[in-house]
């Protein structure tokens, strides 16, 4: 058989054309992971409840100064409210609504390096125990050892353990 035969009756891909293959699974891969949405919280949605819990813990130390009471603020599932210490218990402080934590912000609750559970109580729990905040501030505006986590990635940049300090 001449070799002009045997060239034509080869089997296989050019190197071209599996490059042009590569190239196209690529770019349809690229275009279904920009068009996915993303299952993290946005950076931007952390850093303003960041900011926002900042606030607000600055607010009941200010308020625990010039008022001279123990202030605290207690954590149960997404949602965390403002406690008060009088008549010798905690109480929750009359006329305010607890604040949601938006639930695609997932947030970690450590006191004393130590994790806490946030979760929901059982009503019989509830009967049970004493509502005890997590954060306790003096009336002199100090912070018991606290350290809140924000996001699934739990970065030292996305936590928050002085509310004095910079955003």
């Amino acid at each position: 058989m001449p070799a002009a035969l045997k060239q034509r009756f080869q089997t296989g891909f050019t190197l071209l054309e599996l490059m042009v293959v590569v190239t196209i699974i690529a770019l349809m891969a690229t275009t279904v992971m920009l068009t996915m949405p993303d299952g993290k919280a946005d950076s931007k949605k952390i850093s303003t409840q960041k900011a926002q819990l900042a606030a607000v813990l600055r607010s009941l130390a200010q308020s625990s100064m010039l008022k001279q009471q123990w202030q605290g603020l207690y954590f149960e599932d997404q949602s965390y409210q403002s406690m008060i210490f009088s008549n010798s218990h905690w109480q929750l402080t009359p006329k305010t609504e607890a604040k949601q934590i938006p639930a695609e912000i997932p947030f970690l609750l450590l006191i004393d390096n130590q994790i806490i559970e946030t979760g929901k109580a059982t009503p019989e729990q509830q009967a049970d125990i004493l509502i005890n905040p997590q954060i306790i501030i003096s009336p002199i505006g100090l912070f018991n050892s606290f350290e809140l986590r924000f996001g699934d990635e739990q970065l030292a940049e996305d936590s928050l353990s002085d509310p004095y300090a910079i955003l």
